[in-house]
């Protein structure tokens, strides 16, 4: 269930809106990985974030980190819990930069 989720959430993610005042934004998103305290706890362990590393030995703190290099703007978080795992979905947006035509 949670994979469904995260399939639409990329996708969503992706999606370009255009505001009223003419301006463009991208919007992404980084789901973190499991971020559960253990089997029989309710509690989610906050320190995997930085703690947990994946196979290049990269953190979700680390694509969190390179989102705002890259001009990301973190604007809001959720947690979601699917009676399995535990994970913190990032929502971020940049202003879209437009290439002029000069032609």
């Amino acid at each position: 269930m949670l994979m469904k989720y995260g399939i639409l959430l990329y996708y969503l993610g992706r999606y370009i809106a255009v505001s009223g005042s003419n301006e463009v934004w991208e919007y992404n998103i980084i789901v973190t990985s499991d971020l559960s305290a253990g089997s029989m706890s309710r509690h989610i362990d906050v320190t995997k974030i930085w703690n947990s590393k994946y196979k290049d030995g990269t953190t979700d703190f680390t694509s969190i980190a390179d989102a705002g290099a890259k001009g990301w703007e973190m604007f809001s978080t959720v947690h979601i819990h699917d009676g399995v795992k535990d994970v913190i979905v990032c929502f971020f947006k940049r202003r879209k930069v437009q290439v002029s035509d000069k032609s």
